[in-house]
């Protein structure tokens, strides 16, 4: 009733906003809330009363009265301590396999055994490893060559290796691989491949168990 007295009898004080008294378990202290432009401004005026403390919402408080302000929002608070990590999720369905995808480039080996090779039946360059055992009783030395014929005397293409089988395992015989390029022309096809092997005097020496790989080069 006081505070409903003081303010009839103050006309110079305007209400801007809606009063709210609320009166605290003990009663001696008043709460004002506000709707307005300082509402929206977040930040809340209000207006102290001198004797009593109560609290009213005006443009202009009353004189002796004491004018207060404060944030509709507070400060943030410091952040939290992490949380504990959360259950593995359950492992998704296996996705359908996909079409298988074009071979790419790279040799295409051509295999088989003896002294006599993969027939070559087009023209081109070729990759050609050969391998095979010498026997070598008391020890021997020499060489192997690998060409392409057509069946007839003079060789289309060749290269050669040495070979040295050690005397100190005579009853023992050596394995050896060469490898080289075979260049066979389109008007000379098809050609066969073949081995020679040759003592160091230029006696003939018997290969044996012997096996071919063979690719074409850039096809």
């Amino acid at each position: 009733m006081r505070l409903q007295r003081f303010l009839a009898n103050r006309s110079g004080v305007v209400a801007v906003g809606v009063v709210v008294l609320l009166a605290t378990a003990g009663g001696g202290a008043y709460a004002a809330t506000t709707s307005g432009s300082s509402a929206a401004s977040g930040v809340i005026k209000a207006c102290k009363h001198r004797h009593g403390g109560g609290l009213y919402v005006a443009k202009r408080c009353a004189k002796r009265d004491r004018k207060l302000s404060w944030n509709i929002q507070g400060l943030q608070g410091p952040m939290g301590s992490q949380g504990l990590p959360g259950a593995t999720g359950s492992q998704g369905p296996t996705g359908d396999t996909g079409a298988q995808g074009q071979t790419g480039p790279g040799y295409q080996f051509t295999t088989t055994s003896g002294t006599s090779g993969p027939t070559l039946s087009q023209g081109g360059t070729y990759f050609v490893d050969v391998e095979g055992s010498i026997a070598s009783p008391g020890g021997l030395t020499g060489f192997c060559s690998v060409n392409a014929d057509n069946s007839v005397p003079s060789l289309l293409s060749n290269f050669a290796g040495a070979f040295n089988n050690p005397s100190s395992v005579p009853a023992q015989p050596g394995t050896w691989s060469f490898s080289g390029m075979l260049v066979v022309p389109s008007n000379q096809t098809p050609a066969t491949t073949h081995i020679y092997c040759d003592d160091s005097s230029g006696g003939s020496v018997t290969i044996s168990s012997v096996k071919w790989w063979v690719s074409p080069v850039g096809t």
